[in-house]
């Protein structure tokens, strides 16, 4: 029976996550975004603040006149979640903040001769409790590499060794009396980060976690079906050669025996590839892709094996439940882009054609971290109550959490993505500029991969370099949502150059690839019409496409206004190709402001470069927002009122001198920064 005590529980709930997704809304935001009465919300943001889960910060930013209201944010260095990951030879430990930082992270040798029961006591008691000093625990997540029985009120893992007879989850409950235990499977916690925590745009997702074995779990519609237990899909048992290698499960041919890395001593044997190097340490798929890397023929026919094996296997669930996109995490991600690009293909030739033709799979965003960043979320967002009657309790039933709990899914201040164009640091290494750019406090980073000018990230890169870049971007919480990946596109002999780019912005999982139409640094004066130019940009379309890119055409050069450049965006005809709408480069190019231009092109706006203007308008001089002279609140004004949302990145290219070292770059960027936030953007 529905009562007011579960009313207002759900609300403090709806509430909690309002704010928590929406750093400094006010309560006047969260009544328009809810349709409570503003009465209501008060009350109920009043008890979270006494609750200890939500802090009022004072008077916020707002572009309107008169009292400014109060913003609000989650007390995250008051409340945190313990996490433990049970692994087979290892615990996985971490206290992990309700604003979702990883405020402890740590690992615990398992000891064959205790139980595991009582080495998560320990880790809890010993390490976890004391490192959370102060801050209350809300609960306490124990994830499994198995199947979470909600019926039977049991665990069952052949990985760890426990069965639906073991007595686990009474004895855990019993050793962490007076907390709140939840039991989560592992792949489950992988997918729900990489749902709420990654910009997914898609109503229909598959995530497949490639490990030591196979998982998956489906999100529909804004839920992950039948919650993350993995109750819903054992994909790693589906079985793809009936006479195939016995698995643990007592089935022959199952996708785990075959693609997990548990299976890749066999696979590589039968392969015959060469791993005495290894020294008798078992094989990883990092060790396969170096191999390849090396140029070992053996190593990369290994990797078209396993790709070609997924493939069939995903292509049966394609059948199944028809998503648009296939997320692939898990450590098979360090198997490469030659891993993706065999799974792409293999798939292109199985299963459903009317619906595998309209299927992406891209690689996770995420590192493997994200299963305790995942766990916790979910946690809160699914089984914890703020109004006090979580104590002690027991969570084995791992329903769907509720709808719109994706951060992207709900209704910000501004729903605006703001970006830095690591381009702002040329001259310097990519690592100088994130660092420069999360501590200035932006999310979002437009990555620069433009030849022969700044080569941050670049395909002729290693592999080894490029994954160092995502572990960087992951350190500081950044996301490479965007490539400045220029190429002269009239010059059809360029083309593969800038599909190479295209391979690389989605390695890095980015929505949006950013280029000018002829040459922005290059020696390369190829010119085309408008026809030919039309062309070769539809001929890019189909690997937009396959990579889940937009083209965003930047004004520059000759194609400077918005006239010109809508008039090349109508004859490509494609939602794939848009305009980047460069505040600066209309008038340093064509003489034309941009509060006056964007009207001429704004219903095919798709992203912004913020660039300021100093100095003569011919003059290269570029400084931080809001130093020179571009009318940007009149461009945010025509924004708003055409209800434009498209992304903005934030570039500075100082004078034809350069800035004088990196303190000013970073200076720069922070003035940038308290910019935008005096006009009343998140960033």
């Amino acid at each position: 029976m529905i009562t007011q005590q579960i009313i207002r529980s759900e609300n403090l709930r709806r509430i909690y996550h309002l704010i928590d997704r929406n750093a400094n809304i006010s309560r006047a935001n969260l009544a328009g975004i809810t349709s409570l009465s503003k009465t209501t919300v008060s009350s109920l943001v009043d008890e979270l603040i006494r609750g200890g889960y939500v802090v009022d910060c004072g008077a916020g930013v707002s572009v309107h006149q008169g009292r400014r209201p109060n913003a609000l944010q989650v007390d995250g260095d008051s409340n945190v979640v313990a996490v433990i990951s049970w692994r087979r030879g290892r615990l996985d430990i971490a206290l992990v903040s309700s604003d979702s930082r990883m405020v402890y992270r740590g690992q615990t040798p398992l000891n064959a001769s205790e139980e595991g029961v009582e080495q998560i006591r320990r880790a809890f008691f010993e390490v976890l409790l004391p490192a959370a000093g102060s801050a209350r625990i809300m609960g306490v997540c124990v994830i499994i590499p198995g199947i979470v029985d909600e019926e039977r009120q049991s665990l069952f893992s052949t990985v760890i060794g426990v069965g639906h007879d073991d007595p686990v989850v009474p004895q855990l409950q019993q050793a962490l009396a007076g907390y709140p235990l939840c039991f989560l499977n592992d792949t489950a916690c992988l997918g729900y980060a990489e749902w709420v925590f990654t910009p997914v745009r898609d109503p229909y997702v598959a995530y497949v976690n490639v490990s030591k074995g196979v998982g998956a779990c489906l999100f529909a519609e804004d839920r992950m079906l039948r919650g993350a237990g993995a109750v819903g899909t054992q994909f790693g048992h589906f079985s793809i050669d009936r006479d195939g290698p016995l698995c643990d499960c007592g089935n022959r041919g199952c996708l785990e025996c075959l693609v997990g890395e548990n299976a890749l001593g066999r696979r590589a044997a039968e392969r015959g590839l060469d791993v005495s190097g290894l020294g008798g340490r078992r094989l990883l798929f990092s060790d396969v892709a170096a191999m390849a890397d090396a140029g070992d023929e053996k190593a990369r026919a290994l990797i078209d094996d396993l790709g070609r094996d997924l493939a069939y296997g995903i292509s049966n669930l394609i059948a199944l439940f028809n998503p648009s996109l296939v997320v692939l995490g898990g450590t098979g991600v360090t198997l490469g882009p030659a891993f993706l690009e065999a799974v792409r293909t293999a798939l292109a030739g199985m299963g459903f054609p009317e619906f595998v033709s309209r299927v992406r799979v891209e690689y996770s965003r995420l590192g493997l971290d994200a299963e305790l960043t995942g766990a916790a979320q979910y946690y809160i967002d699914t089984h914890y109550d703020f109004s006090g009657n979580t104590q002690q309790r027991l969570f084995l039933r791992c329903c769907a959490a509720p709808q719109n709990t994706r951060r992207k899914a709900v209704f910000t201040m501004d729903k605006r993505i703001i970006a830095v164009n690591s381009n702002c640091y040329h001259g310097y290494s990519i690592e100088e500029a994130l660092e420069g750019i999360a501590a200035a406090g932006f999310h979002y980073v437009e990555l620069t991969a433009t030849k022969g000018w700044t080569e941050h990230v670049f395909p002729d890169q290693s592999f080894e370099k490029l994954c160092a870049v995502k572990d960087k971007m992951k350190e500081l919480d950044l996301v490479p949502f965007s490539m400045s990946g220029h190429c002269n596109l009239m010059d059809t002999a360029r083309l593969p150059d800038f599909i190479m780019n295209m391979r690389l912005a989605n390695f890095f999982g980015c929505d949006y690839i950013v280029s000018s139409i002829g040459e922005a640094h290059l020696a390369d004066n190829a010119k085309a019409g408008n026809d030919l130019l039309a062309h070769n940009i539809k001929s890019l379309v189909p690997k937009l496409e396959e990579y889940g890119l937009t083209l965003v055409l930047e004004l520059h050069g000759e194609h400077a206004t918005g006239t010109i450049m809508k008039e090349i965006v109508d004859l490509v005809g494609s939602e794939r190709v848009k305009i980047n709408y460069d505040t600066a480069n209309c008038v340093f190019y064509a003489d034309v402001d941009a509060a006056d231009d964007v009207d001429t092109c704004m219903g095919d706006i798709a992203y912004l470069h913020l660039k300021d203007k100093a100095g003569a308008r011919n003059a290269w001089d570029f400084p931080a927002l809001g130093k020179g002279y571009v009318d940007f609140e009149t461009i945010f004004a025509k924004l708003k009122a055409a209800n434009n949302n498209s992304p903005f990145s934030v570039e500075i290219e100082f004078t034809q001198a350069g800035p004088k070292d990196l303190a000013e770059i970073n200076t720069a960027v922070q003035d940038s920064a308290a910019y935008l936030k005096a006009h009343g953007f998140e960033l």
